[in-house]
């Protein structure tokens, strides 16, 4: 879920893992169904789940729709869902899955973080909310609050609203506002350029970009760049 930045993978097509055996012989087992658009978490997803006793994964599928067809004839414990952002109407398909399947859970890890899609998704009753920057022991902890019937938000999305909703209700932002250039530079600094490219760019000295840079850091009291990226999705600025 986190080590995935930076890699190109190919769409695969719908499978059931090799060597897994049905939830018919197997009752006492969690199974689970994965959908996502991305082999390798999906792979790495699986291989976590083969050392662990008690969950089986009964499928994969790379389309949602295709997903909630599967999910329909394997009726999984837990179904966890990657999902990208609003234009795949993910929210209507999460819904129709709760709906149809009462017995079947929802874990979402979703790779964006703006917040009115957050306040969206949130509504389509799924189980538990991750981020795609979320570890692979809170996935564990996700699974294990749901099976007890209880919902999870990682901390990460509960922030994101919980800030959304205290500006609705006094009105005042959260965060200080930046500049126009500020998020110029903020959004260059998250599609991965340097320094020096983004003042070349922008006809400027290196010196001011990195001016740039440090104003965005004391504004919004962070301490690293890895802030202000997630910041910037947090915010919308960017999607990457």
């Amino acid at each position: 879920m986190n080590n995935q930045e930076g890699i190109t993978v190919q769409t695969a097509r719908s499978r059931a893992p090799v060597g897994v055996e049905t939830m018919k012989n197997a009752p006492s087992e969690t199974s689970v169904l994965l959908v996502d658009d991305l082999t390798m978490i999906r792979e790495g997803l699986r291989n976590m789940f083969l050392s662990r006793k008690g969950i089986q994964v009964v499928g994969e599928e790379a389309d949602i729709k295709k997903g909630m067809r599967m999910a329909s004839q394997l009726h999984p414990s837990i179904v966890i869902m990657g999902v990208s952002g609003p234009e795949m109407d993910c929210t209507a398909s999460i819904r129709e899955m709760v709906a149809s399947l009462p017995g079947t859970r929802v874990i979402v890890i979703l790779r964006s973080l703006r917040r009115d899609f957050l306040e969206d998704i949130l509504r389509s009753g799924a189980s538990a909310y991750l981020a795609k920057d979320s570890p692979f022991d809170e996935l564990e902890r996700a699974l294990q609050t749901v099976l007890r019937g209880q919902t999870y938000i990682t901390p990460l999305i509960a922030g994101v609203v919980i800030d959304g909703y205290i500006t609705q209700q006094t009105g005042q932002t959260v965060s200080h506002s930046l500049t126009d250039r500020e998020v110029e530079v903020l959004k260059a600094i998250c599609e991965g350029e340097s320094m020096r490219e983004i003042a070349s760019r922008l006809e400027v000295s290196v010196k001011t970009v990195e001016t740039h840079r440090r104003r965005m850091m004391e504004k919004l009291k962070f301490f690293n760049v890895a802030d202000l990226i997630k910041y910037a999705i947090r915010e919308g600025i960017t999607s990457v």
